[in-house]
């Protein structure tokens, strides 16, 4: 889990695929204002759910948002409970669990530190070519869900914008100003540099 500063929350997808042992999750960082409120976690989530879904299977289901989030009381967890069924086509057929679309964190700050990145699981066959490719279609698909999520937590109430999360070096998360979608798969790997 990154560092999380006051009025600051993480919130983790649970994905779960039919079959499959373990769930799969991705996090994205946001910003509160006022006292936290499960219930406006509850509505963003509905909301982050809305756009997800038709990138995710019949075989797959939203879980749950977990978020973790730093008020007065330190870090603290709530579940958004969802339970939802993706909404996209059924897929035949899916490239490697280590594979998924990338989406690419952007903020104002240059360099590496400025940049995060989000994985989104189960791309399917259908949607990349020989090489590793995403069709433009499913490109689409994807920075449609990215920029609805951007939408819904600036739009949200008590929440303010998407942010990155940095070390305990230099806490202050940074607003993300864009998600955008790699054209290309992206494979998860062990990090060799610390």
């Amino acid at each position: 889990m990154p560092f999380i500063p006051p009025t600051y929350a993480n919130a983790t997808f649970v994905i779960q695929r039919a079959g499959d042992l373990d769930p799969y999750t991705t996090s994205l960082g946001v910003s509160y204002t006022g006292p936290w409120s499960n219930a406006n976690a509850d509505s963003l989530a509905a909301a982050l759910r809305t756009a997800a879904l038709p990138n995710l299977s019949a075989a797959d289901t939203l879980v749950s948002i977990d978020w973790a989030y730093n008020d007065v009381n330190g870090v603290l967890s709530y579940s958004s409970a969802l339970g939802s069924i993706g909404t996209g086509a059924t897929l035949v057929s899916t490239i490697p669990q280590n594979s998924a679309a990338l989406l690419v964190k952007r903020t104002s700050t240059p360099g590496r530190k400025g940049r995060g990145r989000m994985y989104w699981p189960y791309v399917g066959e259908v949607d990349t070519d020989g090489i590793g490719a995403l069709n433009p279609a499913a490109v689409t698909r994807y920075q449609t869900m990215a920029t609805a999520w951007i939408s819904a937590i600036t739009a949200a109430a008590t929440f303010d914008q998407a942010v990155l999360f940095h070390t305990l070096s230099s806490p202050t998360p940074s607003p993300i100003t864009s998600i955008s979608v790699s054209p290309v798969v992206a494979s998860q790997r062990r990090r060799l540099r610390r």
